[in-house]
C-alpha cells in the first residue's frame, strides 16, 4: 500500500478508529460503550478551583472493585471535569469511606446499588445506611436513571461538556474496554 493510499484510508476512517489505524493497536474494546477519541476530552492534571461544585459517584462492589469517581463543575462554563478516582476490590465499607472523606467529607455522593451483586451481598438500603452511619452524604441513583446517564455521558464527552484529567488510569482503562 502506498503512503497516499494510507493517508486516504486514514482520512476516510471513522474518528474513533483513526489512532488504531495509525498505530496498529486496538483502541477500543469490543464491549466499549463510548466511541469518542480520548484526545477530545483528556485534560492535564490540576487542582480544582475553589467554588466549583463537586460530587462523587460510586459503583459499589466487593469481589469486583468498588469504583468511585469525583467530578467538579465550573460554575461559569458549566463544563464538568473528572478529577479523582478510587478503585479497590475486597475492602470493607470503612476503607471506601476513608478514601471518600480524604477528598472532602463535605462532598455529596451518589451510589448505583442496582447491580445484582450488591443486592445479593447486602441490599441497597443496608449498604446506603452503612455508608450514612459512617458519615457520608450519600443517596441512591434510581434504576431508570442509570441507563439514561450513559447517553448523557456520551453526549457530554463528545460535545466538550465533560473532561477527564489524564492521571485517572483506572477510568481510562475501563473506558478502553
Amino acid at each position: 500500500m502506498t503512503e497516499e493510499d494510507r493517508e486516504r484510508k486514514l482520512a476516510n476512517a471513522e474518528q474513533h478508529l483513526k489512532e488504531s489505524r495509525k498505530s496498529g493497536m486496538p483502541g477500543i474494546g469490543t464491549g466499549n460503550v463510548y466511541q469518542i477519541p480520548v484526545e477530545l476530552f483528556t485534560v492535564p492534571t490540576r487542582q480544582i478551583p475553589a467554588g466549583w461544585r463537586k460530587v462523587w459517584i460510586m459503583d459499589p462492589g466487593f469481589n469486583d472493585p468498588t469504583a468511585v469517581l469525583w467530578i467538579a463543575q465550573d460554575p461559569e462554563t458549566g463544563i464538568s471535569e473528572l478529577y479523582s478516582e478510587h478503585y479497590v476490590a475486597r475492602a470493607e465499607t470503612v476503607i471506601h469511606t476513608a478514601a471518600i472523606k480524604a477528598r472532602g467529607a463535605w462532598i455529596p455522593g451518589l451510589a448505583d446499588t442496582s447491580s445484582k451483586r450488591v443486592s445479593e451481598l447486602m441490599g441497597e438500603h443496608t449498604l446506603l445506611r452503612e455508608y450514612q452511619q459512617q458519615g457520608l452524604d450519600i443517596d441512591v441513583v434510581a434504576k431508570p436513571e442509570i441507563a439514561a446517564s450513559s447517553q448523557r455521558v456520551s453526549d457530554a464527552l463528545s460535545t466538550g461538556q465533560l473532561k477527564v484529567q489524564k492521571h485517572l488510569q483506572r477510568w481510562f482503562f475501563e473506558y478502553s474496554m
